[in-house]
């Protein structure tokens, strides 16, 4: 529950605050770090949402945060399917901002995916994702008097965060992606046997692919921004 004062402060009610639990005091709105929700549902309150675009800029100006208006705004890339190349960019846009950052950050990948059906190719629906959250220390190293370094290959961490979310959202509307019918497909132990019992190699266990039964889609368009979570505020 939101609560905007005349001089468009943003207060939160909280309920479950540490602090007014352990004196036992009445719950109460009270300023609260934008950080914490979901950048597509402030988005609905007008007032909330341009409070939040201003502290968001606010904190990336006072940290240096190397991004570009595109990449904060929505960067569109036609994919026809294949969802490498938008996984290419994501790693990129990563790994410059780890080479430039001066303390650990925390991003996320939200956007839009335009689906077309496999059989018609034509328009169907439109889906929106958010991605878990990628820390900037889980693959760089920060030199305070130097260069940082990248200390890991991000791609394969991009490519695990990234996808869950999207490969959730279809999911989610019994869709999947043509993309994973390929590579499930191409697996030695599917080859040759029908689609009902392909299966897949989970934690070294084999298991009965998910998207059996599932309508394939073809991911032919995404727009996409990359997010950095704020400092929490008062």
């Amino acid at each position: 529950m939101f609560k905007v004062s005349p001089k468009g402060r943003v207060k939160v009610f909280n309920k479950i605050d540490a602090d007014t639990i352990y004196k036992k005091r009445r719950g109460q709105f009270a300023p609260q770090a934008l950080r914490f929700f979901n950048s597509r549902t402030i988005s609905k309150y007008n007032t909330i949402y341009r409070e939040y675009q201003k502290r968001l800029a606010q904190d990336m100006q006072a940290r240096g945060v190397m991004l570009s208006g595109a990449e904060l705004n929505g960067i569109t890339m036609q994919l026809n399917g294949d969802l490498t190349p938008f996984y290419d960019r994501v790693t990129k846009i990563l790994s410059r901002v780890a080479l430039s950052e001066k303390a650990p950050l925390a991003l996320f990948v939200e956007g839009t995916l335009s689906i077309k059906s496999s059989d018609s190719g034509e328009f169907d629906r439109e889906l929106e994702f958010q991605s878990p959250y990628i820390t900037t220390q889980e693959f760089a190293k920060i030199v305070p008097r130097g260069k940082n370094k990248i200390t890991h290959d991000p791609s394969a961490l991009v490519r695990s965060r990234v996808h869950s979310a999207v490969a959730q959202v279809l999911q989610d509307n019994g869709l999947v992606s043509i993309s994973s019918v390929r590579r499930i497909r191409r697996l030695s132990m599917n080859k040759g046997k029908p689609r009902s019992q392909w299966m897949v190699d989970l934690y070294g266990k084999k298991m009965k692919w998910s998207g059996v039964g599932m309508e394939d889609a073809v991911i032919s368009e995404v727009t996409f921004k990359v997010v950095p979570a704020m400092r929490g505020k008062k």
